[in-house]
Order: structure tokens, then sequence, then C-alpha cells
């Protein structure tokens, strides 16, 4: 829905790994598409760049008008607490989603298999089994590499579901073009300007210094956490300005 409005950032790259998910979902069999790779390489851009070639037309037919539905673990747990009952939120989300138009997305799909996981993740899991079993659903999933080989390739029934696509961090020229998109929506959207200088040097020091995540997003939180600093500092410089003019006004009166 997001994609319909226009909402998604826009993909730099990636489509060697659209294309796969493309060809996967379209499969008769095997034809959930599963990406594998750390956290913060970018994989939910990733199905946001599959969503707006939907919405644009840019796919085969078999993949045209669908609907890509992001779920989230947590979100089901807590939709359950409020409305009476795990079993009934699953029952309807997989009623949903049965329909030929519809394909579920799962980020951290880990959660919901074997042990560690949310509360009442286990009976996610059981009821999600079948139906992907069956064909019955249309399902992309997300999870990283340490998670895929411990919670998803030992239960074999599950394991068989899924097709993996690797997803591998970006290097620092990939991500100065994600960032450089970003700045260009920055610009528009919210009037704040960013050199190239100031893009390379930002690209440089999450290599550096950022050891523990990976490209795109280190520099992309870098790039926002910039701009709220940016336009709190504006907000500062203007409330100075104002006060000194009352002052002065209080002085003259």
């Amino acid at each position: 829905m997001e994609a319909c409005k226009g909402k998604l950032r826009r993909l730099v790259g990636r489509e060697e790994e659209i294309q796969l998910i493309i060809e996967t979902l379209c499969r008769r069999t095997k034809r959930n598409p599963i990406l594998v790779g750390p956290a913060g390489s970018g994989k939910t851009a990733i199905i946001e760049g599959l969503a707006n070639k939907i919405v644009l037309g840019k796919v085969p037919k078999e993949l045209r008008n669908v609907f890509v539905y992001e779920l989230q673990p947590s979100v089901l747990v807590a939709m359950a607490a409020e409305d009476g009952g795990l079993e009934k939120v699953i029952k309807e989300m997989l009623a949903e989603a049965s329909q030929p138009d519809v394909i579920l997305f799962f980020d951290e799909v880990h959660t919901i298999i074997g042990s560690g996981g949310l509360p009442g993740t286990t009976d996610i899991a059981s009821m999600l089994k079948p139906p992907l079993a069956r064909g019955d659903i249309a399902c992309i999933a997300a999870t990283t590499e340490d998670e895929y080989y411990r919670f998803i390739e030992p239960d074999p029934a599950l394991a068989r579901r899924f097709q993996p696509i690797r997803v591998q961090e970006l290097s620092a020229e990939e991500t100065l073009q994600v960032v450089s998109s970003l700045r260009d929506e920055l610009r528009i959207s919210r009037k704040v300007r960013v050199s190239d200088y100031v893009l390379r040097w930002l690209v440089y020091f999450a290599q550096q210094f950022i050891k523990n995540r990976h490209f795109p997003d280190k520099a992309v939180d870098l790039l926002e956490h910039g701009e709220i600093t940016a336009e709190i500092a504006e907000i500062k410089e203007k409330q100075e300005k104002m006060g000194k003019m009352l002052r002065f006004l209080k002085r003259e009166n």
C-alpha cells in the first residue's frame, strides 16, 4: 500500500536480487524466497524495491496487481492479545493471504521459528507450515546467515519451502550511490543540502569506525542523524534570533 502511495524510497542497485525474487515467485514449486544476509545490509529495502516494480508494472504478468504485506511477529502477538486469541488472528491473516493477489513478507522470520522467539510465536510457526507446504500462500522471508542455519535449515519441512537468496553487504562505492539518492530526497522534502564531500566523508567514517554494523544501513543512519541535528541547530538559531529581537523590542519600549 505504501508503494501505491509513492511513500517508499527509490532503491539504488540490487537488480540481481530483485530479479531472483521475481523468478522464484513465478515458479510452480519452492516459490517462497528467503533473503539471507547480514543485519543492516538492506533486505527490507530490496522488498520495497520489488513493491515499487510491481506498482510500476515492471514485473511478469503473474505478479501484476499483487500486494506485498509486511508482517512482524511482535505485531501479530500484540494483535492477538487485543483480539482475544492468536489462533483467530492467524486464521484471518491466512485467509487473506490465500488470495492470489497477496504476498506476505516476514522480516526476521527466525523470530517465529524454533526456540528463543517471542511469546506465542511457536503457535504462529505451526500454523504457517501447513499452508506453506501446500502452496496455499506466497511468502517472502528475511533473516541473517546465522539465524538461517540455526532455525530454518534444521527444520527440513520448512527449509524445503524456501529458496535462499543471498544478500551481500554493499561496498563503499555502492553505499555512496545510496546516500546520494537519499540526499536528493532530503533536498526536495526537507530543504536540506548535503555536499558531495560530506557524503564521501560520511561513508568513510562509517566504514572506518562503525565496525559492528553493515552498509548501507550504518551510512544511511548517519545521514539521517545529521539531517535531524541540522534541523535542530537551525531551530535553535531561529529561536536565538527571535529572543534577541524580543529583548531589543523590550528595551526600546
